[in-house]
């Protein structure tokens, strides 16, 4: 695990072009003792080894003190539009819906950020739903639109001016878009929705459950900005009571495989999208360890069907062919078990949609990687054993 991305947590990141650097932008944690106030900045070459630069801002800004009173400020969201960078971050009162989520701009992916103010926020007193976690992005039309939410009544989708970077209709609250349900207390949260101009299919991601054990990512797919999003076997993203874990495709959770890292709590992921890929980067713990958090960045790659899998490692380049023969070592993501997932040797079935890549897993092993969905709709991925390349 990389050093330089210890406290990293509900993180985002930017390539900028100008400067050809990655910035990324996450929730203050811990750092040398003290938890940071204003939204921690780090800074990459190569979006594998990071510097640690400042705070966006120099504690918590004014407006969002009088409203909520926060210790510290959550899940920016940060995108360049017109000349100048947006972030999107949120504050709370933990455990509560009192929130919110306000604006903030820069000339630079470094700075100077300046608090613009409200966006949204909401009170228990009289709302329903829970004003964190902000993503902002266009549609097929360049529509600007906002997905938030956490626990509480859901997710909501929200049209914003492009103008202003502020939502368009005045006390509009949005479209909610996805719901779990009060047995399992809610948990979803984490929204970011991808629109793949290619495949011309928005793609929500959510996090599941709390951040232990079971936390884990989701993904469901929509023609429409506004959904219904739907999982692979067809399932929308409104949790039944009898069975709170069956929608939405896992795609990522807790898992231990013997040439990695024992890695917990992979969650609230953003999408990076840079030079024609699309990677998935969240934060993840490690088992034993479960106080630190670091960055977890993977390619997303795309099967002829049209889902997206997590690639096992760093891919180094896409094979074709599939040895029937040959054992692997597979991680498959059961969406009703949201236990640690134990890698298990298999071989591979010819029903199964996936692709082939040689990969390079921890800096160390390559290895002969595979991800793909099986016959029952699971995602999996890992390696071929013994194929060394």
């Amino acid at each position: 695990m990389n050093q330089s991305t210890i406290g990293t947590h509900d993180p985002t990141i930017l390539f900028d072009e100008k400067t050809n650097h990655y910035y990324m932008y996450s929730t203050d944690t811990e750092l040398d003792g003290t938890i940071t106030k204003g939204i921690q900045i780090r800074k990459s070459k190569d979006g594998v080894n990071w510097e640690y630069l400042s705070t966006a801002f120099n504690g918590i800004p004014e407006s969002v003190y009088e409203y909520t009173n926060p210790s510290n400020l959550w899940a920016p969201d940060v995108i360049k539009h017109d000349d100048q960078y947006l972030m999107y971050y949120s504050a709370s009162i933990f455990g509560t819906n009192k929130s919110c989520i306000n604006l903030a701009t820069a000339p630079t992916p470094e700075g100077p950020w300046v608090d613009r103010g409200l966006v949204i926020k909401t009170n228990p007193n009289v709302d329903k739903q829970n004003a964190i976690d902000a993503n902002v992005f266009f549609d097929r039309d360049e529509k600007m639109w906002m997905v938030y939410g956490s626990f509480f009544s859901g997710i909501y989708v929200v049209e914003m001016d492009p103008k202003t970077y502020l939502i368009k209709s005045k006390d509009d609250i949005g479209t909610c878009i996805a719901r779990r349900t009060l047995n399992v207390e809610g948990a979803i949260e984490g929204p970011f929705i991808y629109y793949h101009k290619d495949l011309d299919m928005y793609y929500l991601f959510t996090s599941y459950d709390f951040l232990h054990n079971t936390y884990n990512i989701r993904v469901a797919a929509s023609k429409n900005v506004q959904g219904p999003y739907l999982d692979i076997a067809g399932n929308t993203m409104f949790g039944a009571f009898e069975m709170p874990h069956s929608n939405g495709s896992k795609i990522l959770g807790s898992y231990h495989i013997d040439i990695e890292p024992y890695y917990i709590s992979i969650g609230h992921n953003s999408i990076l999208d840079v030079q024609g890929k699309q990677y998935l980067v969240a934060h993840a713990r490690l088992n034993g360890h479960p106080h630190k958090h670091y960055l977890f960045k993977r390619e997303l790659i795309w099967l002829d069907n049209g889902w997206p899998v997590p690639a096992f490692g760093e891919v180094i380049k896409q094979n074709q062919a599939f040895d029937y023969d040959k054992e692997y070592e597979l991680v498959f993501f059961d969406k009703t078990n949201n236990q640690i997932a134990k890698a298990q040797n298999t071989k591979l079935n010819p029903r199964w949609k996936m692709i082939s890549y040689t990969t390079c897993v921890d800096q160390k092993h390559e290895v002969l990687g595979i991800s793909g969905i099986d016959e029952n709709n699971q995602i999996f991925f890992g390696y071929q054993k013994g194929a060394k390349q």
